[in-house]
């Protein structure tokens, strides 16, 4: 009797011409092709085709994103927005990868201790909340670059609390 390969890897395939209105879980891995409305949940991997959307949160060991997400991401692991990739929310992985030619409007998490980024004193997470980014239509006023650095630096002043930290002036929203 033909026993079953346990190294074969389960992919879940949302085909192109599919649109799903609801949220997906699944253990296994996870090809969208098509579109998803909801959010995308899975221990396994996440790839997002060029044809593919998902508009809705997601969380999943990886993901790589080739088409259009609109969401926020908890990813364990490691994140890539391919070339072509258009997105638009929160990351929060252990590694994030953007390819040039990506489209990217957010704000990124990134941290090699991800698992501990929730232990934080309740003052600092106070603190990192007040620091807010600059939007990328703001940067695009600045001719150079050292125009943007500084324009930050302006708008930096130095904590009465300790002279190594550091605070944004709000009006800029911050920048990363």
């Amino acid at each position: 009797m033909h026993k079953p390969n346990k190294n074969i890897v389960e992919v879940t395939i949302l085909a192109r011409e599919m649109k799903l209105r609801g949220d997906l879980q699944t253990l296994s891995d996870i090809r969208i092709e098509g579109e998803v409305i909801g959010s995308v949940i899975t221990l396994g991997k996440v790839i997002i085709s060029e044809d593919g959307s998902v508009t809705g949160d997601i969380s999943a060991n990886s993901l790589e994103i080739y088409g259009k997400c609109l969401g926020n991401l908890t990813i364990d692991e490691h994140v890539v927005f391919g070339g072509k990739s258009q997105f638009e929310g929160e990351v929060s992985s252990k590694s994030i990868e953007i390819i040039k030619g990506s489209k990217f409007l957010g704000k990124i998490n990134s941290n090699k201790d991800f698992g501990n980024l929730h232990s934080f004193p309740k003052e600092e997470k106070r603190d990192l909340a007040q620091v807010e980014r600059i939007k990328v239509a703001d940067i695009k006023k600045f001719d150079k670059p050292i125009d943007i650095i500084s324009e930050v630096a302006k708008n930096i002043s130095s904590s009465k609390k300790n002279p190594n930290e550091f605070n944004i002036n709000p009006t800029l929203n911050g920048f990363f």
